[in-house]
């Protein structure tokens, strides 16, 4: 961990999160903190209360986007599904690396290739 952050030069070099991918998600976490401290310093209009609301308002924040990756889930992961088994039904020549999830069209398939493989009138 620590040869990482030493080759890290701020605003110049992203940090390396994408060599693993459970560690991203968990970003959401301080910017929600962040959201909640300063909203709630500025509208607050009882000091005391500050810490609660403070409180509240990172947990609601937390509960609407994971409600929100919910739904957003349960519209793409159908439509995902849908799409490869079009894929799979014309033969596209899509392919998808189960081990980093990237997908790539070979440069062989044209549109008119595709079209001509297809079972679609041509246009």
């Amino acid at each position: 961990m620590m040869h990482l952050l030493a080759d890290y030069r701020p605003f110049l070099d992203p940090l390396p999160i994408w060599a693993r991918t459970w560690i991203w998600p968990l970003l959401i976490i301080p910017l929600c903190a962040g959201v909640a401290v300063v909203y709630k310093t500025i509208r607050c209009r009882v000091i005391s209360r500050l810490p609660r609301e403070i409180v509240e308002l990172f947990f609601t924040i937390l509960i609407g986007m994971a409600l929100s990756a919910l739904a957003l889930a349960g519209v793409a992961l159908p439509l995902v599904r849908r799409v490869l088994a079009i894929d799979s039904l014309y033969g596209t020549g899509w392919v998808v690396d189960r081990s980093s999830g990237q997908g790539s069209i070979p440069r062989s398939l044209s549109a008119s290739a595709m079209r001509s493989r297809s079972r679609l009138p041509p246009l």
